[in-house]
């Protein structure tokens, strides 16, 4: 039996055994959305989404769920290459956890006061890119999308002596 396969841009195959263009489509369907999501999104080192927790729970089987979704901060370095790649992100959460980097107002501030959420440069969690834009996965923070100049320069001192600790 002859196999209907093609490579995908990351190497892989895709194809149905029994001569049908499933596998096919499947796989075209994949890269169309990468592409428009590797076009339309700005998943850069600093931007902030939310996260729904059952993601953060399958990065880390210790995360505890216990609510709908938490704060996450990418540290992604380069574009994605497929939809299977993953952009580390960091959780936010109000506690501070000691060593962290403090991000003010990511949500809108009731009456004049100040939100601080605090993300983790202990451990970065991977999530996979495929969820991106998803309602049930990772979406925008369209408050506040991107942290201030001077909120990633900490974010920088702080992943700085991470590396040399």
């Amino acid at each position: 039996m002859i196999k209907n396969s093609f490579s995908c841009r990351d190497g892989n195959i895709a194809g149905g055994d029994d001569g049908s263009k499933r596998g096919e489509i499947k796989m075209e369907s994949a890269e169309r959305r990468f592409d428009a999501l590797d076009f339309l999104l700005d998943y850069s080192k600093g931007t902030l989404w939310w996260v729904n927790d059952l993601l953060w729970k399958e990065a880390d089987e210790n995360f505890v769920v216990k609510r709908k979704g938490h704060p996450g901060l990418s540290l992604a370095r380069r574009k994605s290459k497929s939809i299977y790649d993953v952009v580390p992100m960091l959780i936010g959460t109000t506690k501070n956890g000691g060593r962290s980097v403090t991000v003010e107002n990511i949500t809108e501030p009731v009456k004049g006061s100040t939100r601080r959420t605090h993300f983790s440069v202990v451990r970065p969690y991977p999530l996979r890119f495929g969820e991106f834009g998803k309602k049930s996965g990772i979406y925008g923070n369209d408050y506040k999308p991107r942290i201030s100049d001077s909120e990633m320069a900490l974010l920088n001192v702080m992943l700085e002596m991470e590396v040399h600790a």
